[in-house]
Protein backbone atom coordinates (compact mmCIF):
# COMPACT_ATOMS: atom_id res chain seq x y z
CA UNK A 1 0.00 0.00 0.00
CA UNK A 2 1.47 3.43 0.95
CA UNK A 3 2.91 5.25 4.00
CA UNK A 4 -0.78 6.48 4.20
CA UNK A 5 -1.97 3.25 5.50
CA UNK A 6 -1.35 4.38 8.87
CA UNK A 7 -3.81 6.92 11.30
CA UNK A 8 -2.03 10.07 11.38
CA UNK A 9 -3.07 12.68 13.69
CA UNK A 10 -0.89 15.33 11.79
CA UNK A 11 1.87 15.72 14.57
CA UNK A 12 4.96 14.43 12.92
CA UNK A 13 6.12 13.30 16.04
CA UNK A 14 7.99 9.96 15.20
CA UNK A 15 7.82 8.42 11.75
CA UNK A 16 5.40 5.15 11.77
CA UNK A 17 6.23 1.55 12.33
CA UNK A 18 4.69 -1.37 10.63
CA UNK A 19 3.40 -2.35 13.91
CA UNK A 20 1.71 1.49 14.46
CA UNK A 21 -2.28 1.92 14.35
CA UNK A 22 -4.10 1.54 10.88
CA UNK A 23 -6.86 4.29 9.59
CA UNK A 24 -6.94 7.34 7.89
CA UNK A 25 -9.17 10.50 7.89
CA UNK A 26 -9.70 10.99 4.11
CA UNK A 27 -11.06 8.30 1.54
CA UNK A 28 -7.61 7.54 0.19
CA UNK A 29 -5.63 7.04 3.19
CA UNK A 30 -8.68 5.10 4.33
CA UNK A 31 -8.65 2.47 1.00
CA UNK A 32 -5.15 1.85 2.00
CA UNK A 33 -5.87 0.98 5.58
CA UNK A 34 -8.57 -1.13 4.67
CA UNK A 35 -6.48 -2.87 1.90
CA UNK A 36 -3.74 -3.74 4.54
CA UNK A 37 -6.81 -5.12 7.03
CA UNK A 38 -7.62 -7.40 3.93
CA UNK A 39 -4.20 -8.46 3.30
CA UNK A 40 -3.55 -9.39 7.13
CA UNK A 41 -7.04 -10.94 7.53
CA UNK A 42 -6.16 -13.18 4.23
CA UNK A 43 -2.47 -13.72 5.64
CA UNK A 44 -4.44 -15.18 9.08
CA UNK A 45 -6.75 -17.01 7.37
CA UNK A 46 -5.50 -18.59 4.38
CA UNK A 47 -2.02 -18.35 4.13
CA UNK A 48 -0.91 -20.14 7.83
CA UNK A 49 1.42 -22.36 6.13
CA UNK A 50 5.05 -22.46 5.21
CA UNK A 51 4.05 -23.02 1.93
CA UNK A 52 1.76 -19.80 1.25
CA UNK A 53 3.13 -17.04 2.68
CA UNK A 54 1.61 -13.45 2.52
CA UNK A 55 3.57 -9.73 3.39
CA UNK A 56 1.88 -6.44 2.78
CA UNK A 57 4.98 -3.12 1.85
CA UNK A 58 4.17 0.68 2.53
CA UNK A 59 6.40 2.41 0.64
CA UNK A 60 6.91 6.77 0.97
CA UNK A 61 6.18 8.45 -2.38
CA UNK A 62 8.29 7.36 -4.74
CA UNK A 63 9.24 9.15 -7.95
CA UNK A 64 10.65 8.02 -11.24
CA UNK A 65 9.51 4.55 -13.17
CA UNK A 66 7.22 6.48 -15.43
CA UNK A 67 4.30 7.49 -13.50
CA UNK A 68 2.83 9.82 -15.41
CA UNK A 69 -0.36 10.40 -13.65
CA UNK A 70 -2.21 13.29 -12.29
CA UNK A 71 -1.79 14.43 -9.00
CA UNK A 72 2.09 13.29 -9.42
CA UNK A 73 4.34 16.12 -7.95
CA UNK A 74 7.26 15.51 -10.91
CA UNK A 75 5.15 14.29 -13.29
CA UNK A 76 3.05 17.27 -12.63
CA UNK A 77 6.15 19.89 -12.76
CA UNK A 78 6.99 18.54 -16.18
CA UNK A 79 4.01 18.72 -17.73
CA UNK A 80 3.45 22.21 -16.42
CA UNK A 81 7.20 23.35 -18.29
CA UNK A 82 6.31 21.55 -21.29
CA UNK A 83 2.73 23.42 -21.66
CA UNK A 84 2.35 27.04 -20.33
CA UNK A 85 4.74 27.14 -17.25
CA UNK A 86 1.83 26.87 -14.84
CA UNK A 87 1.87 24.67 -11.81
CA UNK A 88 -1.20 23.70 -9.67
CA UNK A 89 -0.18 21.87 -6.10
CA UNK A 90 -2.51 21.29 -3.77
CA UNK A 91 -0.70 21.43 -0.10
CA UNK A 92 2.64 23.03 -0.32
CA UNK A 93 3.41 22.70 2.71
CA UNK A 94 3.07 18.76 3.06
CA UNK A 95 6.31 16.67 4.11
CA UNK A 96 6.40 13.36 2.46
CA UNK A 97 8.93 10.83 2.56
CA UNK A 98 10.70 11.29 -1.35
CA UNK A 99 12.23 8.21 -2.40
CA UNK A 100 13.33 6.99 -5.88
CA UNK A 101 10.95 3.97 -7.21
CA UNK A 102 14.15 1.47 -7.44
CA UNK A 103 14.74 1.73 -4.01
CA UNK A 104 11.36 0.46 -2.51
CA UNK A 105 11.75 -2.05 -5.52
CA UNK A 106 14.77 -3.53 -4.22
CA UNK A 107 13.51 -3.90 -0.44
CA UNK A 108 10.81 -5.78 -2.33
CA UNK A 109 12.45 -8.18 -3.91
CA UNK A 110 14.39 -8.75 -0.92
CA UNK A 111 11.54 -8.94 1.11
CA UNK A 112 10.42 -12.08 -1.38
CA UNK A 113 13.94 -13.62 -1.60
CA UNK A 114 13.73 -13.69 2.30
CA UNK A 115 10.01 -14.91 2.46
CA UNK A 116 10.83 -17.75 -0.24
CA UNK A 117 12.63 -19.23 2.54
CA UNK A 118 11.15 -18.44 6.14
CA UNK A 119 7.21 -17.69 6.93
CA UNK A 120 8.87 -14.91 9.99
CA UNK A 121 8.48 -12.68 6.83
CA UNK A 122 5.08 -12.69 6.33
CA UNK A 123 4.30 -9.63 7.94
CA UNK A 124 4.04 -5.60 7.16
CA UNK A 125 7.49 -4.03 5.96
CA UNK A 126 7.94 -0.33 5.41
CA UNK A 127 10.51 0.90 2.87
CA UNK A 128 10.88 4.75 2.88
CA UNK A 129 14.28 7.00 3.06
CA UNK A 130 16.67 6.86 5.79
CA UNK A 131 18.37 9.50 7.38
CA UNK A 132 17.16 12.49 4.73
CA UNK A 133 15.22 15.14 6.39
CA UNK A 134 11.44 14.83 4.48
CA UNK A 135 11.14 17.84 2.34
CA UNK A 136 8.04 20.06 1.67
CA UNK A 137 6.41 19.63 -1.88
CA UNK A 138 7.44 23.38 -1.99
CA UNK A 139 11.13 22.81 -1.21
CA UNK A 140 11.06 19.98 -3.62
CA UNK A 141 9.53 22.13 -6.41
CA UNK A 142 12.02 25.13 -6.01
CA UNK A 143 15.09 22.41 -5.96
CA UNK A 144 13.60 21.84 -9.22
CA UNK A 145 13.50 25.06 -10.06
CA UNK A 146 16.90 25.79 -9.38
CA UNK A 147 18.11 22.50 -10.81
CA UNK A 148 15.73 22.98 -13.99
CA UNK A 149 16.74 26.88 -14.01
CA UNK A 150 13.78 27.94 -15.11
CA UNK A 151 10.87 29.32 -13.78
CA UNK A 152 7.37 28.36 -12.95
CA UNK A 153 4.11 30.22 -12.22
CA UNK A 154 2.50 27.76 -9.05
CA UNK A 155 -0.86 27.99 -8.27
CA UNK A 156 -2.64 27.24 -5.02
CA UNK A 157 -6.22 26.32 -5.33
CA UNK A 158 -8.73 27.10 -2.89
CA UNK A 159 -9.18 25.94 0.96
CA UNK A 160 -11.45 23.93 -0.26
CA UNK A 161 -9.73 20.58 -1.26
CA UNK A 162 -10.15 17.33 -0.06
CA UNK A 163 -8.04 16.46 3.56
CA UNK A 164 -4.51 14.95 3.67
CA UNK A 165 -1.79 14.78 6.35
CA UNK A 166 0.13 17.14 6.58
CA UNK A 167 3.46 15.07 7.69
CA UNK A 168 4.09 11.43 6.47
CA UNK A 169 7.68 9.69 7.64
CA UNK A 170 8.53 5.86 7.54
CA UNK A 171 10.85 4.36 9.75
CA UNK A 172 12.24 1.64 7.92
CA UNK A 173 14.54 0.17 10.53
CA UNK A 174 13.06 -3.72 10.36
CA UNK A 175 13.97 -3.75 6.63
CA UNK A 176 17.29 -2.58 7.44
CA UNK A 177 18.22 -5.08 10.21
CA UNK A 178 16.13 -7.99 9.30
CA UNK A 179 16.90 -7.39 5.09
CA UNK A 180 19.47 -5.66 5.22
CA UNK A 181 18.04 -3.12 2.90
CA UNK A 182 19.69 0.25 2.49
CA UNK A 183 17.96 3.19 -0.56
CA UNK A 184 20.59 3.73 -3.08
CA UNK A 185 18.98 6.11 -4.85
CA UNK A 186 17.12 8.22 -2.30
Amino acid sequence: TSDKCYENDGSGNRAFVESDRLGGFDPYSASKACAEIVATSYQKSFFRTNTQKLASVRAGNVIGGGDWAEDRLFPDIIRAYLQDGTLTIRNKNAIRPWQHVLDPLHGYILLAENLWQDAEYATAWNFGPLNEPNRTVYDVIQSVIKLWNKQLTILFPSTNTPYESPILTLDSTKAVNKLDWTPKLS
